[in-house]
């Protein structure tokens, strides 16, 4: 258990463990995250996309992030250095030698992040399924493959709230539902067009 930070309130705070605890387990424990490093940041304005790329700045590396064309003014203010419209704009055709990937999405977009990773590089995938395809071919590339289930503890959590209470992280909600409008909720996480996160208030 931690303490709220009292500049957030209980919906914010509500909002920031399980996304930050896997941008923080992501870029800190598995990517070891320097100044001067290249990362790259999919689905920068989704829940764990939105919290990584603050603190991928506040690392001190140099952020390249995705995300649809309507969400680019958010992105850029969380921090972004170069942003990217997937819907127009093929990533892997614009970036190369990376030292980091964020990847909350899976599928083709994993696939293609291993090609832009430097030799050594990390790619952070959150997505489980179907990932041995990955794993042969991040083997062949000479680049780190990890699979992130976030476990999370007290001072990693404390560590977030510190920054939390400095202002280097914003909490971002999209949308608070009350607990009889659980189904919407689920509805706009569905949708997959969610900026920052969803919180259901009891």
């Amino acid at each position: 258990m931690v303490r709220k930070p009292e500049n957030i309130s209980y919906a914010e705070a509500a909002a920031v463990p399980v996304v930050g605890i896997t941008a923080w387990e992501a870029l800190i424990k598995f990517g070891n995250i320097k100044k001067g490093d290249k990362v790259l940041i999919h689905a920068a304005s989704g829940g764990v996309g939105y919290m990584a790329v603050q603190l991928a700045k506040h690392l001190g590396a140099t952020v390249i992030a995705t995300s649809s064309g309507k969400n680019r003014d958010f992105v850029i203010s969380l921090g972004a250095d170069q942003y990217i419209n997937y819907t127009t704009e093929k990533f892997y055709e614009v970036v190369k030698d990376v030292d980091f990937v964020l990847d909350p999405l899976g599928d083709e977009t994993r696939m293609q992040s291993i090609n832009v990773l430097k030799k050594g590089g990390t790619l952070v995938s959150v997505v489980p399924m179907q990932y041995e395809a990955a794993q042969e071919k991040a083997n062949e590339k000479g680049v780190n493959l990890v699979i992130l289930r976030g476990q999370g503890n007290k001072e990693e959590m404390e560590a977030l709230a510190g920054l939390l209470r400095d202002g280097i992280l914003k909490v971002h909600i999209s949308a608070v539902y009350p607990f009889s409008q659980m189904a919407d909720a689920h509805l706009q996480i569905e949708s997959k067009r969610t900026v920052g996160k969803v919180v259901v208030e009891l």
